[in-house]
């Protein structure tokens, strides 16, 4: 479930990530190059989807892990 969830969140980062990037960029790059989209390719936006996927998966499933190691009945019994 929390893998679905990271998958979800992370999609939803992409698509608003790179609606923000791409109005920051095409003024950006029109005013500087005279062209609306840089010179750099996909390869760019595909390595920092990447990274960024990466990162939010890992912290969000690492996290679940450590905190569902402890079973059930201890953290109860801790808390009572």
């Amino acid at each position: 479930m929390v893998t679905v969830e990271g998958l979800v969140l992370t999609g939803t980062g992409l698509f608003f990530g790179t609606l923000a990037g791409v109005a920051g960029i095409i003024p950006f790059s029109a005013v500087r190059t005279d062209t609306f989209l840089p010179d750099v390719g996909p390869a760019m936006w595909l390595g920092i989807a990447a990274v960024g996927a990466l990162a939010t998966l890992v912290t969000s499933v690492g996290t679940a892990r450590r905190a569902l190691r402890t079973p059930a009945v201890s953290a109860v019994a801790v808390t009572a």
